[in-house]
């Protein structure tokens, strides 16, 4: 009846051995899937922060090229109020022209002597229309640049507000993937402790994998002891995991 109970109880503590041993195995298996996971978290925070280096340089040369962009616009305006100036000095001269050229070229009457005499000749007369003619292409020049440069301002300004949107989508994907950093460093870490936690868990099973072995090897050394039992007895796993 003893050696029944001796012989139940070695059988269980193979059976438990064996079942450790599984348990071993799996925990050593989750290890290197958690250490696999952990490097693939860490490739994935150092790749994202790449992406966030990339992402501020392009913020930082949009606001540089808004800032020339603002410099430009800023010449343009003074520009437009200097031909607005002229504009408004050359309408001046040409009202005046026009005041001082008011005569009749056709007809002999005393009121059209007059009016030539105040002249002064035909020359002068023609050369008030050349001059008045001369200041209206200008002031058509002046009146075509400015419009060119009020469309070259009103460009700048959109291209000004595009620049703009982009540098506030720049900054909300980089926030984005400052979060998903974050987080992917908070998953690190959270594998890192799982991994120690894990590490622990198997510490432990080794150490009763260990103790169950004694007890086995004692329990078997008794027993051959006794000439009750042969190591034969056993499984071939579990004679290997004793030798081990």
């Amino acid at each position: 009846e003893k050696f029944d109970s001796l012989l139940l109880e070695l059988e269980e503590k193979n059976t438990a051995i064996k079942q450790l041993q599984a348990e071993l195995e799996q925990a050593k298996q989750e290890n290197l899937e958690l250490k696999d996971s952990v490097q693939f978290q860490k490739y994935l925070v150092e790749e994202k922060v790449e992406i966030i280096k990339k992402e501020q340089q392009k913020v930082k040369d949009v606001r540089n090229s808004t800032r020339s962009q603002n410099a430009i616009i800023d010449q343009l305006k003074r520009r437009i109020a200097e031909l607005e100036e002229q504009q408004n000095n050359n309408e001046s001269d040409k009202s005046g022209i026009q005041d001082s050229s008011t005569f009749k070229l056709e007809g002999k009457g005393p009121e059209e002597e007059q009016t030539l005499e105040k002249i002064g000749s035909m020359d002068n007369y023609r050369r008030l229309e050349r001059d008045l003619e001369e200041k209206r292409r200008e002031l058509i020049t002046m009146q075509e640049e400015n419009r060119l440069l009020r469309e070259s301002v009103q460009a700048e300004q959109e291209a000004r507000v595009k620049q703009y949107k982009d540098t506030m989508e720049l900054e909300i994907r980089i926030k984005s993937f400052e979060d998903e950093a974050i987080k992917s460093q908070q998953d690190r870490y959270q594998l890192a402790y799982d991994l120690d936690r894990l590490s622990s868990s198997q510490t432990e099973l080794y150490s009763k994998v260990k103790e169950s072995e004694e007890i086995l090897n004692t329990c078997v050394t008794f027993l051959e002891k006794n000439g009750l039992i042969q190591t034969s007895f056993l499984s071939e796993d579990a004679v290997l995991f004793m030798n081990d």
